[in-house]
């Protein structure tokens, strides 16, 4: 857990690139970069995205076992930006979600 949770994912290099070599990167390790409901994450406090952004997720890694409860995913969320140059990622949010038995 140390390696998700404490390190950095190279995943963040790709801040300020385009999505798709996120996903040629991700494909190359057999994880699928997706369209995500825009309610899993609070865009930097405001509560919503802005009509250009919108919020992708993959998968980091296999699931583990937290604790007692059940098995815990990381995910990465990325928010992309539609410019007028194409879209861009400006942030990889890292999450977890916990499925209790």
């Amino acid at each position: 857990m140390y390696r998700l949770h404490l390190a950095s994912w190279e995943e963040g290099s790709f801040i300020g690139k385009s999505p798709s070599d996120l996903r040629l990167f991700l494909s190359k390790k057999d994880v699928n970069l997706y369209p995500a409901p825009e309610t899993r994450i609070d865009p930097a406090g405001e509560g919503k995205f802005r009509p250009n952004q919108e919020l992708l997720e993959f998968q980091k890694g296999n699931e583990y076992r937290w604790f007692i409860l059940g098995t815990a995913v990381n995910i990465g969320y990325v928010i992309v930006e539609n410019r007028t140059n194409g879209p861009i990622i400006i942030e990889i949010i890292r999450g977890s979600s916990v499925d209790a038995l």
